[in-house]
């Protein structure tokens, strides 16, 4: 018997929530009373670079929209792209073209 381990750990979550998403949603008005992290886009496996916060019913609305309940697979014909459209505000958090790799490599959250 083998023992599925997550991509990432419980130290991840603090880098993810507070130095990537700076404890904010990436959706406008940015705000999180009950932060959740999940996938952007169901169709990759989970990392850290395929983790967004997201606010209780952003998330709910996010796997809602971006998951086929019936088949338990993600939609293969939604991107995130689709549910959140041009939301995102310029320069803070927009999650379309986001590139998490270049973040990091130029060590806006890491010196």
């Amino acid at each position: 018997m083998s023992c599925s381990r997550l991509p990432i750990d419980e130290d991840d979550i603090p880098l993810i929530f507070e130095d990537i998403h700076r404890g904010r949603s990436i959706v406008p008005p940015h705000d999180v009373n009950r932060p959740t992290l999940v996938r952007w886009d169901l169709r990759l496996p989970l990392s850290l670079e395929n983790c967004v916060v997201f606010e209780s019913k952003e998330a709910e609305r996010h796997v809602n929209e971006c998951w086929d309940v019936m088949a338990g697979l993600p939609r293969e014909n939604v991107s995130p792209e689709d549910v959140w459209g041009e939301e995102e505000e310029e320069g803070s958090y927009s999650v379309e073209g986001m590139d998490f790799v270049s973040i990091f490599s130029r060590g806006r959250f890491f010196s």
